[in-house]
C-alpha cells in the first residue's frame, strides 16, 4: 500500500503526463485494491478457483494497463 502511495505521488509531482492520463492512472491503480476487496466480499460464499483467478487477474490487468497507458504517453524529457 506505501508503494501504491509513492507511486502515485511520484505521477503527480511529473511533467511527463497530462492531466488526463494521470487521472486515468490513478483511477486504475486505486481500483484495483477495491476490486479485490469487493470481489473477495461478494464471492466469499461460493470461493472457488475460478474466483481466485478471476480476482487475480484483475489484481494484475488494471495496474499493467495503466502503466501501459502511462508508457505510450509520455513527453520525452530534455535533458
Amino acid at each position: 500500500m506505501v508503494a501504491l502511495i509513492v507511486g502515485l505521488i511520484l505521477l503527480w509531482t511529473s511533467d511527463a503526463w497530462d492531466q488526463g492520463t494521470k487521472v486515468l492512472a490513478t483511477a486504475l491503480t486505486l481500483a484495483t485494491p477495491v476490486v479485490v476487496v469487493l470481489g473477495g466480499l461478494f464471492l466469499a460464499a461460493r470461493f472457488g478457483p475460478t474466483e481466485l483467478l478471476t480476482i487475480l487477474a484483475m489484481g494484475i490487468v488494471l495496474p499493467a494497463t495503466a502503466a501501459v497507458r502511462l508508457f505510450r504517453t509520455a513527453r520525452p524529457q530534455t535533458a
